[in-house]
């Protein structure tokens, strides 16, 4: 009797005993769930942080450029080429549009030969698309005119074969954008707009990122 009722207590105790880590496994297991969660909304709070340091920093510096970005001579195509490199930034990389749209309400009525860089600023107005594909854009023309960019596209195949040259209508701009090599990386798309200016291709070859375009041909 004495035996069967000490086993009893002993089984009670190496149960409760289990028990007992169990819940502690469990509780520690939630505390270090809790950690990871908390964790990783700090590093969120911290990157938005950052974000929005990087935004109101670059509007600060390009304040004065903003001034004269419709202007005409050599002040103004200053202004538009730094606002382009920082509107473009912001939008394709820190996902504010917010530069590109005062830069584009700016330059409405702007009358730009070529257009180039109104034309990043107009796409730089919305956001990309998380994981969007880049284009090599090596030249650019305004809706009405279709028949310069098939021009463009011919003339840019004569010059090399290695490459595929297609004409896109952008969503953002409303331009038609002769493109090489098709959709790619980021880092394959300045490659390719640096190789595309350097053998002569085109002067002014540039990488940008795929917001909705339509292939046309």
């Amino acid at each position: 009797m004495t035996n069967n009722h000490s086993r009893s207590i002993s089984d009670a105790y190496r149960k409760l005993d289990l028990t007992a880590k169990i819940i502690l496994g469990v509780a520690g297991l939630s505390v270090t769930v809790m950690l990871g969660i908390w964790q990783w909304r700090l590093g969120q709070v911290q990157q938005e942080l950052t974000r929005q340091q990087v935004v109101l920093q670059t509007l600060t510096m390009v304040k004065g450029y903003l001034e004269v970005v419709d202007q005409e001579g050599p002040q103004g195509e200053r202004a538009r080429a730094l606002i382009t490199i920082a509107a473009t930034e912001l939008s394709n990389e820190y996902q504010s549009p917010i530069l590109a749209k005062m830069a584009s309400s700016l330059l409405e009525n702007f009358d730009s030969r070529g257009g180039r860089e109104v034309l990043q600023i107009n796409e730089a107005t919305e956001a990309p698309i998380h994981e969007a594909q880049w284009f090599t854009v090596v030249a650019s023309f305004s809706v009405k005119h279709l028949e310069n960019a098939r021009a463009s596209l011919k003339e840019i195949s004569a010059l090399q074969n290695e490459f595929p040259v297609e004409i896109y209508k952008t969503r953002i701009s409303n331009h038609f954008a002769v493109t090489i090599g098709g959709a790619r990386s980021k880092a394959d798309a300045r490659i390719l707009a640096y190789l595309a200016r350097d053998r002569g291709w085109s002067e002014e070859a540039y990488p940008q990122i795929d917001r909705g375009w339509e292939k046309i041909e």
